[in-house]
């Protein structure tokens, strides 16, 4: 079986309900799929073909056959979830793990929030303080998945900036930088440097002051419409 360091690492899959997404699968371990839904199900799946079980935000995908493509239709358990389209094809490859990260938010109904009908204000607030505290504990926020995101520092004043992770969700990604300090004096961050259009938070743990040689972190959370993504 290839050994390869390329063959073991996490692929991060972007997907959305308008298209299918082919991915390569062992054929012969279980492959684990993370999903930006809480409690995912697999829909349409070809038993003779496909062993797939559920734990937490992960289906746990067992091919049984060695190079017959199989379709998979995964969703949430809420009824207007996206249905995301796959395709697995088995090779001889270690065990896999593939994160799904959603292009689009999801449409949602029955008091939840949507583009035209804002979430209320206690909820709103309590949603947002969940996911930073979470990701501030090094955790995935339940309903998000995680991914990694492009390593290129960027200097931002008297700091630099260096991606470490995203957290998609449903209706929000969570960006995490890792700020060093580089002035000789203290620097009290400002959460304005890093809000632009769609951003609805900025948090820095552990500490907001910086000089030479400190490090700290930054979250951002922005909507998804706002990235594109």
């Amino acid at each position: 079986m290839p050994g390869a360091e390329s063959d073991s690492r996490t692929q991060v899959v972007r997907v959305s309900s308008d298209r299918n997404e082919v991915i390569y699968v062992s054929n012969i371990l279980p492959n684990r799929i993370s999903t930006p839904f809480a409690s995912p199900k697999a829909v349409d799946q070809q038993p003779d073909d496909l062993d797939i079980s559920q734990i937490g935000q992960s289906l746990y995908a067992t091919m049984k056959t060695k190079d017959k493509p199989v379709a998979l239709y995964v969703t949430g358990s809420n009824p207007n979830d996206p249905v995301i389209s796959l395709t697995l094809i088995p090779k001889e490859l270690p065990q896999q793990t593939i994160t799904l990260q959603l292009d689009k938010p999801m449409a949602e109904t029955g008091g939840h929030a949507s583009e035209n009908h804002a979430p209320d204000s206690n909820n709103y607030t309590d949603t947002i303080r969940y996911v930073l505290r979470e990701a501030a504990l090094g955790k995935t926020p339940e309903g998000f998945s995680e991914g990694l995101l492009p390593a290129s520092a960027a200097n931002i004043g008297n700091v630099i900036a260096y991606p470490k992770v995203r957290y998609s969700g449903p209706e929000y990604d969570i960006y995490r930088y890792r700020l060093q300090g580089t002035s000789k004096t203290d620097v009290d961050l400002d959460e304005g440097t890093f809000y632009s259009e769609g951003v609805r938070a900025v948090s820095f743990f552990p500490t907001a002051t910086l000089r030479a040689g400190m490090t700290t972190d930054v979250f951002i959370v922005s909507d998804k419409s706002a990235t594109g993504n």
